[in-house]
């Protein structure tokens, strides 16, 4: 989609980009290590018969130019191995069978396993999609009321203040360093349809969480309550990257140079990741309870316990 990957749905919510790198540079580099001649119950012995079979299906897998014509396209099978393994379900495989659509009679093994070769919408989604990179403040609003602001500056110094904290609150700075990295480095594990029923029940007192980067973006999270060791969220993004870097006073053109550099390939990585507002209307976040533990920490945990009495 333009300059990004995406996987194409409602939403077409952001690809990893890195996953889709990875697969078309094996693809292309795929050599034939072996042949032998098919018949109809060896297509399904190895998993190499048309996806729609009702046993013995492999996945196809079709490469699409940009004039959407094809370009090529297999079926992938089963795994293979040198050596009979004591469990293959588990065991790394040392290639794998495929099957070209036009020589149906012709099993091919490469030598790469392909394990990314899934279509399971949910492998192939860019899990750091609402990561905020480089937040500058992160606000933490819990139902019952607790609430805490953190702050830096954009610039310079770069040590997190507590917003209104009172004369005794010390941050605890390695708890803080721990908040900043999660609201920065944010993984999902599942993207799914947005239930107007799940939502009411789900999200009746969420956690809101509201981050701000140094490019003016404003990520917004709602977060519903901790169910089998995962929460289901929904979240907004709200502002527009900026088109230019802001000057320097003083800097030197070769200090210009880079910096513009680092700049337009931090906007280009931020607009890869990023998903639509149609992709957030459509879709809510599964994430892990472990990867939001910091960031729902009440206002007591970030800070410094006065030192034991004895």
């Amino acid at each position: 989609d333009g300059d990004r990957w995406v996987v194409v749905g409602d939403g077409d919510f952001p690809a990893d980009l890195a996953k889709v790198r990875g697969f078309v540079v094996k693809a292309l580099g795929l050599k034939v290590g072996q042949s032998e001649r098919l018949n109809a119950a060896d297509r399904v012995r190895l998993q190499l018969d048309e996806p729609s079979a009702k046993e013995g299906g492999g996945t196809l897998v079709e490469f699409v130019g940009a004039d959407n014509k094809p370009l090529a396209s297999l079926i992938i099978g089963g795994k293979y191995f040198k050596r009979t393994p004591d469990d293959p379900k588990t065991a790394k495989a040392d290639g794998r069978f495929v099957l070209r659509p036009s020589a149906t009679d012709t099993a091919i093994i490469v030598a790469d396993p392909l394990e990314q070769s899934v279509a399971k919408r949910t492998e192939w989604i860019d899990q750091r999609a609402f990561a905020a990179e480089e937040p500058l403040s992160i606000d933490v609003r819990h139902a019952d009321g607790d609430h805490w602001r953190l702050e830096r500056e954009p610039g310079g110094d770069d040590a997190w203040r507590l917003v209104d904290a009172k004369p005794k609150e010390k941050l605890n700075n390695t708890t803080v360093l721990s908040v900043a990295a999660a609201a920065g480095g944010l993984d999902f594990t599942d993207v799914v349809k947005r239930d107007p029923q799940r939502e009411a029940k789900a999200l009746a007192k969420p956690t809101v969480i509201t981050t701000v980067t140094r490019d003016g973006l404003t990520y917004i999270l709602r977060v519903g309550p901790a169910e089998d060791q995962k929460r289901y969220a929904v979240g907004e993004i709200k502002g527009e990257l900026p088109t230019a870097r802001k000057p320097v006073e003083g800097e030197k053109p070769e200090q210009a140079k880079a910096r513009d550099k680092a700049f337009a390939e931090r906007i280009a990585r931020i607009k890869a990741h990023r998903p639509t507002d149609q992709s957030l209307a459509e879709y809510a976040l599964v994430i892990p309870d472990t990867t939001l533990v910091d960031l729902t920490k009440k206002r007591a945990d970030l800070l410094e316990k006065p030192p034991a009495k004895h």
